[in-house]
């Protein structure tokens, strides 16, 4: 384990914690736009009902025209909330992998240090064994 285990499994969890939020993130925008769709079908079949009364059915009709307009908004800040989780996350894994290579040149440069002392004992042990004349 090196140094920078610590920081790689918190930045891992901080990147997953983002996708979660951004799983979130899109289903509640597909269900403000799956509940506007539904009420702009139910606009459609209403308006054909109302053909027979259409004072009766005029509140309905502004009722849901206001509702529409606010599961839009809705809809608009939950993309921007989205697409700001999206920086976010972007970011999160930019500087995940920066810590996983410096992490990597770390383990690489350990290990040829590793390398270079038993390489250095070898030769001390090859230069005690030699015959001197």
């Amino acid at each position: 384990m090196s140094r920078l285990a610590p920081a790689l499994r918190l930045r891992r969890r901080q990147l997953d914690a983002l996708a979660v939020k951004l799983a979130a993130e899109q289903a509640a925008i597909h269900a403000l736009a799956e509940e506007a769709h539904g009420l702009s079908q139910r606009r459609t079949v209403e308006r054909y009902f109302a053909a027979a009364a259409p004072a009766a059915s005029d509140a309905w009709f502004s009722h849901s025209a206001r509702r529409i307009a606010g599961l839009t908004q809705d809809r608009a800040a939950a993309e921007l909330r989205l697409a700001e989780l999206r920086h976010q996350a972007v970011q999160a894994r930019a500087r995940l992998q920066l810590l996983e290579d410096a992490d990597l040149d770390a383990r690489r440069a350990e290990r040829s240090r590793r390398l270079a002392r038993a390489d250095a004992a070898l030769d001390d042990r090859t230069a005690a064994a030699w015959p001197r004349a």
